[in-house]
Order: structure tokens, then C-alpha cells, then sequence
């Protein structure tokens, strides 16, 4: 599907579910909704209650009281029509340590011979190919990671729930599960993502929703988070005079400092890459940066402690 003939709609509906143990309230009117092709993120402190929405969406949690429909079915504790349409990842994935990665994918799809073509692009795309058909005691904590990825992503879901999906992969393998996430989402397949590494979700996600105590306190687009506050790129070129010239004609507000650096004001969260590529279709050589300002780190905790 092209990203243009993609029909937004909503693929999960999360109105007002409660869930208590005891006297403890786990979850108190949480409500928020996925359209398709939308990247969420969701965050918040330890305990905050992330992991029992996503376990509670699953249905792996009975809730209290409330509603969660998927593509406008419900799903409750007993009735689980519609998650066929889900893909998740909760937590460590759970892997038999005597099959091989290929046989888990025969596993999950039901295919005993041949693995279709999108199945074989995501092993490829995730950089697995090489250790697919080992067994997975082989596998490092990153490439365990990986399988439990690649599981989620099986059978074309619709919406894919990952819980710390960056646990254990090393840069280029973020870098690898980045592209294919962003990928997917132009096809229009939505991401509801929990994780502590708050810089690669602010790369990725459109959306956030800040919980604390089992309780929402901000629903924003990160753009609209991240313009509370400003936030600017600090940079030393290797000509950074040709560089602040470039990046003027291309409005982009600039101010120099006597260490050798200058600063840019960031428009949005893809200013950053279009400041790269336009230094380095034009010759000029990074030599150091370093983001300042407001970050989706400063505004969570500027939600919570607020």
C-alpha cells in the first residue's frame, strides 16, 4: 500500500478503563486512541502503569471497568476477537531455546516449508539473516531482542505493541529497528511503544502519552511538547561560517558563541537530519554536537514534577 492511498481511521480505543489490586489503584480513567499508521509513544517513570496498559490492551489483564475496542471491536478479558490484528512484544520475549529462529517463524505463521517475502524483509531489514536458522541458546540478550521483534511483526499486524523494544541492542541495531518501524507506519501500520530511551522515541514517535500513577497527564503531538520550550543543536564545523550562511537562506535562525560553536534553533523533530544533509551535500564536515533545550526527557519530567 502506498503512503498516499492510506485511509486514516482508528485502530485502538482505550476509553476510561480502570484496574485496582486491592485497595491500590493500578489504572484510574485511562482513555486514548490510535489512528492507523500513528507511532505512540507511551512514557512515563518506573511503576507508572505502561507495562498493565499494554498487558490490559492485550487482554493478559482483566481491567475493572471501562472499554478497549480494536478496528471497533471489543476486546475484554473473555473475548478476544480482533487481536488476530495485533502484534506485541511484553517485557522479555518468551523463546524456546532448542528451536531455531527460523523455527519460531514457522511457529508464528503457521508456514511449515516457505516464509513469505514480507517475512523475509523484515529478517533482513532487523540484520538477522545470519544467525536465523541457529538455535536461540546461541543467541546474545540483542539477538533474543530481535526474534521477539521479528515475532511481532509477523502475519501483517495492524497495530504493534512493543514494551522497552530497544532492551539490549546495540546503536546500529536501533538505527535498523528505527528505519523499519518508520517503514511500516507509511504502509499504514500503527506502534504503540514503551521505552526509557527517551532520545531514540523522540526520533520516532508523532504522538505521546505521560502517565504517572496509574494516571494520564499529558496526551500531546511531540511537536507540540517539544514547542513548550525551545530547542536548539549546537554545532562546530569545519567551516561553520559557509554553515550559518546555508542555514540562513534556509531560515533557519542562528547565533555564534566565542567557543568556536554556533547554535541553530530546531523547527521540528526532522530539523536535525536536514541540517546534516544539507552540510553534507555541501562539503562541510561535523566535528561536534550536542542537542540543548527542550527534549521529550525535560518535558516528561517537566509533566510529572509539574
Amino acid at each position: 500500500m502506498k503512503e498516499s492511498e492510506i485511509i486514516l481511521k482508528t485502530i485502538l480505543e482505550v476509553n476510561n478503563i480502570n484496574k485496582k489490586v486491592g485497595k491500590k489503584s493500578l489504572l484510574s480513567n485511562i482513555s486514548f486512541s490510535i489512528n492507523s499508521s500513528d507511532i505512540v509513544g507511551l512514557i512515563g517513570p518506573n511503576g507508572a502503569g505502561k507495562t498493565t496498559i499494554m498487558k490490559s490492551i492485550l487482554s493478559l489483564l482483566k481491567i475493572d471497568s471501562g472499554e478497549i475496542s480494536i478496528n471497533g471491536q471489543n476486546i475484554n478479558y473473555t473475548s478476544h476477537h480482533g487481536l488476530h490484528e495485533i502484534g506485541a512484544l511484553i517485557e522479555n520475549p518468551s523463546l524456546y531455546p532448542y528451536l531455531t529462529g527460523m523455527d519460531h517463524v514457522r511457529m508464528y505463521t503457521h508456514k511449515r516449508k516457505n516464509v513469505s517475502k514480507e517475512t523475509m524483509h523484515i529478517i533482513n531489514e532487523l540484520n538477522m539473516g545470519k544467525f536465523i536458522n541457529l538455535k536461540v541458546k546461541k543467541y546474545s540478550l540483542g539477538m533474543k531482542q530481535k526474534m521477539g521483534i521479528l515475532i511481532a511483526l509477523l502475519n501483517n499486524p495492524k497495530l504493534v505493541i512493543l514494551d522497552e523494544p530497544m532492551n539490549g541492542l546495540d546503536p546500529k541495531s536501533n538505527v535498523e529497528l528505527r528505519n523499519l518501524i518508520l517503514s511500516l507506519s507509511k504502509k499504514g501500520v500503527s506502534f504503540l511503544i514503551s521505552s526509557h530511551i527517551l532520545s531514540e522515541l523522540e526520533i520516532i514517535v508523532n504522538r505521546v502519552v505521560i502517565i504517572n500513577h496509574g494516571k494520564i497527564i499529558n496526551k500531546s503531538y511531540v511537536n507540540d511538547l517539544l514547542s513548550i520550550g525551545n530547542t536548539y543543536l549546537n554545532l562546530k564545523t569545519s567551516n561553520n561560517s559557509k554553515s550559518i550562511l546555508l542555514l540562513n537562506n534556509k531560515d533557519f535562525k542562528t547565533t555564534t558563541s566565542e567557543d568556536g560553536t554556533f547554535q541553530i534553533k530546531l523547527i521540528d523533530k526532522h530539523s536535525i537530519e536536514q541540517i546534516f544533509q544539507l552540510l553534507y551535500r555541501n562539503n562541510i564536515k561535523i566535528i561536534d554536537f550536542y542537542k540543548s533545550g527542550s527534549t521529550l526527557e525535560s518535558s516528561l519530567l517537566k509533566a510529572i514534577y509539574n
